[in-house]
């Protein structure tokens, strides 16, 4: 689960819920175990911890505020087949309290109880300990249970479903041996049926180049005295000062534009807001009973419309018809214009394997593919910079640095320093000064860990033209 897209709750095992019985060691392992639940980042939901009365039994409980309000608690059990009455008592204590408090309005229980002696779904047993816990599940709480199949590869049914809310529940599937993981024990899935609505994103700030004030950008960024800046630092702390003093400019000189949804393209304006309702209005008429194949006509027409004002405004957006090397048409229209290539080749081949069909073609691709960067690299060169005295007379000039930040590309990323291309062509001239001190004075120092990362913002520079 990465815990960047879940929340993650676990009751790990302790010698307090399982003590160490030196005199009998295959009771149960000393070390290891426990349960665990997890729930997803991106959906309106509000989970807390139920605090456990007793801490002599291997149980989770949360409780789920829904964005609609309604609760719901599920918990999850490991039950050790060979724990006794103490090991009940714990349960029967944690789950008892939950009801006096009106917690278990709308349970789920779902765990390893081992009760492989109790016969489904019946639930009929010999074994006292299992009794006990069935009628307090079923009889005290009323709770149902809902797996009639063999959990186990052995033909045991140890996992269980057990819930006061069966009505909510669809869909349970019992799934095959190691299907869901690498375990004796076979997965569990079901649906539960409750409202959830996604959670919304946090609106995202872009800068929006089309309005912004270049002439004031360049007016100010060539009134800061450079010289003075850069050489009191060293090479390192002067780039980090460099790029505040940059952003903090593009800010004031640069509006920015807040985007609803983390995945909403930049170029999604009101033109596009207006043509997709439109669509949309369509689609739900030509969809009604009432709907005509006029509806259908008009509705397919406005998704072509739809279609068009997005490419065009993805098109201005990235590109910029000013750029030498931008290439316009289409990827493959593109290549037959530059190999007079009239078709796509009919077969692709690769260490003896030959195919035709597309999707044979893209297997032989990611084979290609895998070939040439799973391997790790077993490169053992010694390099030492220090040796090589001529990069010492290295020398930028303000000159070769302008003419290369005007020929970046700006419809390029920006690179991990954040400055996007349309910044550096638009402030050519502005910048320039800067970054040849920078590069200079980088260059004059020699080669070191710190400072290596300006020549590497320099051949960024010159990898984006």
């Amino acid at each position: 689960f990465p815990p960047d897209s879940y929340k993650i709750f676990r009751a790990d095992r302790s010698r307090k819920t399982h003590p160490w019985d030196p005199k009998n060691p295959k009771k149960y392992r000393q070390n290891g175990g426990g349960v665990l639940i997890a729930h997803r980042l991106d959906i309106e939901l509000e989970s807390t911890r139920v605090s456990c009365v007793s801490s002599l039994a291997e149980i989770l409980t949360l409780n789920f505020k829904l964005s609609t309000g309604k609760k719901i608690n599920i918990s999850t059990f490991y039950r050790v087949g060979n724990l006794g009455i103490e090991n009940f008592e714990s349960v029967k204590t944690h789950l008892t309290s939950l009801a006096g408090k009106k917690k278990l309005d709308k349970h789920i229980l779902i765990g390893d109880l081992n009760f492989p002696e109790i016969s489904w779904p019946d639930h009929s047993t010999s074994v006292e300990v299992h009794k006990k816990f069935v009628d307090l599940l079923m009889l005290d709480l009323n709770h149902s249970q809902l797996i009639n199949k063999p959990t186990h590869k052995n033909g045991n049914t140890l996992d269980l479903l057990f819930t006061n809310i069966p009505e909510q529940i669809e869909d349970v599937t019992v799934m095959g041996y190691k299907e869901a993981c690498s375990s004796d024990h076979f997965g569990i899935k079901f649906t539960l049926k409750v409202n959830v609505a996604p959670k919304r994103m946090p609106k995202r700030l872009m800068y929006n180049f089309k309005k912004a004030d270049w002439r004031n950008l360049n007016f100010d960024l060539k009134k800061i005295d450079w010289d003075k800046i850069i050489g009191m630092h060293d090479p390192f702390s002067s780039w980090e000062v460099f790029k505040k003093i940059l952003f903090k400019l593009c800010d004031n000189h640069i509006p920015k534009k807040s985007f609803r949804y983390q995945f909403q393209p930049p170029w999604f304006d009101s033109d596009c807001a207006k043509v997709l309702h439109e669509k949309e209005k369509w689609r739900a008429r030509a969809n009604s009973p009432g709907g005509t194949v006029e509806d259908y006509n008009k509705f397919r027409q406005l998704r072509s419309d739809y279609k068009k004002v997005m490419d065009e405004k993805m098109r201005l957006n990235v590109q910029d018809e000013t750029d030498p090397a931008l290439v316009s048409k289409k990827f493959w229209k593109h290549v037959k214009s530059k190999t007079k290539s009239t078709r796509i080749p009919e077969t692709v081949h690769y260490q003896g394997q030959y195919r035709t069909k597309p999707s044979d073609q893209a297997d032989l691709f990611n084979a290609y593919f895998c070939d040439q960067f799973s391997d790790k690299s077993k490169y053992d060169i010694d390099i030492d910079m220090g040796a090589d005295r001529s990069f010492l007379d290295l020398e930028f000039h303000i000159l070769d640095v302008m003419l290369l930040l005007k020929n970046v590309n700006p419809n390029k990323a920006a690179g991990p320093d954040g400055i996007h291309g349309m910044i550096l062509k638009n402030c050519a001239s502005s910048l320039a000064k800067p970054l040849t001190l920078l590069f200079n004075n980088h260059s004059f120092q020699g080669p070191s860990q710190t400072t290596g990362n300006l020549l590497l913002s320099f051949l960024c520079i010159n990898k984006m033209i």
